[in-house]
C-alpha cells in the first residue's frame, strides 16, 4: 500500500476491516491512499451485508422490472451492465478523490469512493422514480420501445435483419415519415406533439414496418441517414468485426494471447474515451491468475526466495 493510489476492493463490507486492512488501517499507512469499495448494496444501510452479485443488483435496481416483453417474465439484459456500471462509478469515484487531494482540497476521514453495485443501475433508470412521484406511473416492460418515444425501436428489412430508428423528436419525425413514403403522416398538426405520436405508436410503427421491410438494412440506413434520421444497423460480433468505423476509430486492437495453449492474435476494444492529445494505448490484455504474485510478493515486497518457496508448498501462491 506504501507503493499504490487506488486500492479498489469488493469484499462484503466488514471483511477488509476484519483482516485488519480497512481504510482507517491503510491510510496509516500511506495517508494519500484512495480505497475504492464496490460491493452489492454499499458500506451502509439495513442491506450492506447481503451478498451482492451484478444480476441481483440489476433486479433491485429497477431494470430487470422493464427489461422483456409485457407477456412474459423479466429477462437479463444479456450484458453485465451492473458490474461494468459500477466499475465505470469506481473510477469516477478514483478520479475524483485524485483531483481533490492535487488540489490540496480538504478531506474528512479516509478518501473512499463507496460503489454500491445496485446504485449504479439505479441511476440508469432515468425518470423512474419521478414518474412514479409526479404521475403513479409504475414503469413496466415495453419489450423493445421506451414509453413514450415514439417511434423509436428496431424494425425488420428485407434481407432478415434489422435496423434501429429514433424518429421521436419533432424534427426526426417529419424527416422519417417523408423518408417512407407517409407525407401525410409527415405533415399531419396532430403529430407534431410527442404525447399523441405515443397514442399512435400502433399505426406509426405499422407505417415504418411497411418500408424497411421493402428494403435491405444497408438500404434502409443510407437513405435514413440521408434524411437526418438517427438509424443504424442492429451488429451482432461479426458486423462489429468488419465494420469500417470500428476500424477507423481504431476501436479494435489485435493483441497476442494464448488462447487453448496456442498463441493467436485477437481483437480486443480500444481506448474509451479518445485523447487526441494523449490517445494512449492498450498494450496487453492483462495477466492470468496469478501471474504477478511472485513478481509482487518477492520484488514489491522484497520477500526472499525461501520464504516463497515455503508458499509455494503449502499452496499459499
Amino acid at each position: 500500500m506504501r507503493q499504490c493510489d487506488v486500492v479498489v476492493e469488493n469484499f462484503r463490507p466488514g471483511t477488509l476491516e476484519r483482516w485488519d486492512l480497512g481504510p482507517a488501517d491503510l491510510t496509516a499507512v500511506n495517508p494519500d491512499l484512495v480505497v475504492v469499495r464496490i460491493s452489492g448494496y454499499g458500506q451502509t444501510g439495513p442491506y450492506r451485508d447481503r451478498a451482492g452479485f451484478g444480476g441481483v443488483a440489476e433486479a433491485f435496481g429497477g431494470l430487470r422490472q422493464v427489461t422483456g416483453h409485457p407477456d412474459r417474465p423479466p429477462v437479463r439484459p444479456a450484458a453485465p451492465i451492473a458490474d461494468a456500471t459500477a466499475g465505470l462509478y469506481g473510477v469516477v469515484g478514483a478520479l475524483m478523490l485524485l483531483l481533490g487531494k492535487a488540489r490540496g482540497l480538504p478531506h474528512d476521514g479516509p478518501r473512499v469512493a463507496d460503489v454500491a453495485l445496485y446504485e449504479s443501475v439505479f441511476m440508469m433508470m432515468e425518470s423512474l422514480i419521478p414518474d412514479f412521484d409526479a404521475y403513479g406511473v409504475v414503469r413496466e416492460r415495453t419489450a423493445g420501445n421506451l414509453p413514450g418515444v415514439v417511434p423509436s425501436g428496431v424494425y425488420p428489412t428485407a434481407d432478415g435483419q434489422s435496423v434501429m430508428i429514433a424518429g421521436n423528436s419533432s424534427g426526426a419525425f417529419g424527416r422519417l415519415m417523408t423518408a417512407v413514403g407517409r407525407q401525410d403522416l409527415a405533415e399531419d398538426p396532430a403529430l407534431a406533439d410527442g404525447d399523441a405520436r405515443s397514442a399512435r405508436e400502433d399505426e406509426l410503427d405499422a407505417a415504418i414496418t411497411a418500408w424497411t421491410s421493402a428494403h435491405t438494412a444497408p438500404e434502409a440506413v443510407r437513405i435514413l441517414n440521408e434524411a437526418g434520421v438517427p438509424a443504424g444497423p442492429v451488429h451482432d460480433a461479426r458486423a462489429i468485426a468488419e465494420d469500417e468505423h470500428y476500424r477507423a476509430r481504431d476501436m479494435l486492437r489485435p493483441l497476442k494471447v494464448v488462447v487453448e495453449a496456442e498463441p493467436e492474435e485477437i481483437r480486443f476494444p480500444g481506448v474509451v474515451p479518445r485523447l487526441p492529445g494523449a490517445p494512449g494505448d492498450v498494450r496487453w490484455a492483462g495477466p492470468e491468475l496469478g501471474e504477478h504474485t511472485e513478481a509482487v510478493l518477492g520484488g514489491l515486497l522484497g520477500i526472499g526466495a525461501d520464504r516463497l518457496s515455503g508458499y509455494r508448498e503449502r499452496k499459499v501462491i
